[in-house]
């Protein structure tokens, strides 16, 4: 009896001469993981979301880094991120503009001051929900939410958006809710 281990497309050593078994005439597709299970409710993404369910469950799964998110809910909380730091630069800029070289120049200085620290503020309120959020869309591809620190390197945001704009595939991540 041999002591070689048999690769298992080989037939067993008794049947004669180790041949390699017939291949399947075609791929077999790709099924889920058995050990894969969708998550609970309260951790699946909502595709399809919109605006205002979206920026709800921005804010209601603030630090929830678990689950999973949609491109739909990504996006729309970016677009609010966005807008809202834009809102405060437009109107900064126009309190600074509108009281330059005149007597209310105190008053436009502190109405910039006032905007920019709203804004402050906001960025400070929305930086976890904003990475929590991105963490449970690279979940819903199948990444781990570490890929979210390539955002640091220099041309790594666009290598991040690319990754969020990916369709769902779940089951290559195993969370620890399976």
């Amino acid at each position: 009896r041999s002591h070689r281990v048999r690769h298992p497309r080989e037939q067993p050593a008794s049947s004669g001469p180790l041949l390699p078994a017939r291949l399947p005439a075609r791929r077999p597709r790709l099924r889920r993981c058995p050990t894969h299970r969708a998550p609970p409710p309260e951790l699946a993404a909502l595709p399809g979301a919109s605006f205002g369910q979206a920026v709800r469950r921005f804010f209601h799964r603030y630090a929830q880094f678990g689950g999973a998110a949609s491109v739909s809910e990504v996006m729309w909380a970016l677009l609010v991120n966005i807008l809202v730091g834009l809102g405060c630069i437009i109107v900064g800029g126009i309190a600074t503009t509108a009281g330059a070289g005149s007597s209310a120049e105190t008053r436009a200085i502190f109405s910039t001051v006032i905007c920019v620290a709203i804004g402050l503020i906001y960025i400070l309120a929305a930086l976890t929900p904003t990475i929590a959020v991105v963490v449970r869309r690279l979940h819903d591809t199948g990444k781990s939410g570490g890929w979210c620190l390539i955002s640091l390197i220099l041309g790594g945001g666009l290598v991040l958006l690319i990754l969020l704009l990916m369709p769902p595939r779940p089951e290559l991540f195993q969370p620890e809710w399976v």
